[in-house]
């Protein structure tokens, strides 16, 4: 099982609100405020908007947006573990086929780094959406390879008004997702996924098991006391990511 593919799981737990507890949250840090982020576009997005998830994989927003025409769009490459069959627009990020300025609001949650030409991507973006419409973006700053080897950027929060104005958006917030505390809270909890923790031998698996036991107690109680700890970090220059409120120009 792929690091990408636990993660999921967790994730999926936080994507279900039954289970939506803090200490999930707190285990999940990155993902959690990803989706808070959305909650609050969604409950701010009319009834009747015309929406679209952009690289949006399983299209696991369109819960939050039932109120909405939410469509999706992905180009079936990435994560071999998830059910692309119901993307509604199967095609390349840069060449979405549907006229212009056919979208209220645009969705694009940790794609942007998974484009070997993202400005060609908002300029696309730019095209679908109408005047005024609003686009709300996450994106990474730390962050190991991942769906490689479709894999290319990370950005800081310069690039990223750079990018979106040079593509016809005017940026009206770029947020940081926690800082330096907050970083750590979430990161730590990836030794579980290093190298020597997953060896194939039977006596290393078994070595590997103990010892993440054992840490399990020492990972949560300091990714609580981190979590917590985070406002004392209040330039926040490392941070897990960003979440950005645009709108087309």
């Amino acid at each position: 099982m792929t690091q990408r593919t636990i993660l999921q799981r967790i994730s999926d737990m936080i994507y279900n609100k039954k289970n939506n507890n803090f200490i999930i949250n707190i285990i999940d840090t990155n993902r959690s405020v990803i989706r808070e982020f959305i909650k609050k576009v969604a409950k701010k997005t009319k009834k009747g908007s015309k929406v679209l998830d952009a690289g949006a994989g399983e299209g696991r927003w369109g819960e939050l947006f039932k109120h909405t025409e939410y469509k999706t769009q992905d180009k079936e490459v990435g994560e071999p573990n998830w059910d692309y069959s119901k993307i509604d627009y199967k095609s390349d990020i840069t060449k979405i086929p549907v006229n212009d300025k056919t979208f209220d609001v645009i969705l694009c949650t940790e794609v942007l780094e998974h484009l070997p030409e993202p400005e060609k991507a908002l300029k696309e973006l730019s095209r679908i959406i109408k005047k005024k419409g609003r686009l709300y973006l996450t994106a990474p700053q730390s962050w190991g390879e991942h769906e490689v080897p479709y894999d290319y950027y990370r950005y800081t929060t310069y690039g990223l008004r750079y990018l979106l104005e040079k593509t016809g958006f005017k940026v009206n917030k770029i947020e940081k997702r926690g800082g330096y505390f907050k970083f750590m809270a979430f990161r730590m909890w990836h030794i579980f996924f290093i190298p020597f923790m997953n060896r194939k031998e039977l006596w290393k698996r078994i070595m590997s098991g103990i010892i993440k036991i054992i840490l399990l107690p020492f990972l949560l109680l300091n990714s609580l006391i981190f979590y917590y700890l985070d406002f004392l970090d209040k330039e926040k220059f490392m941070t897990l990511g960003y979440l950005v409120e645009a709108e087309k120009k």
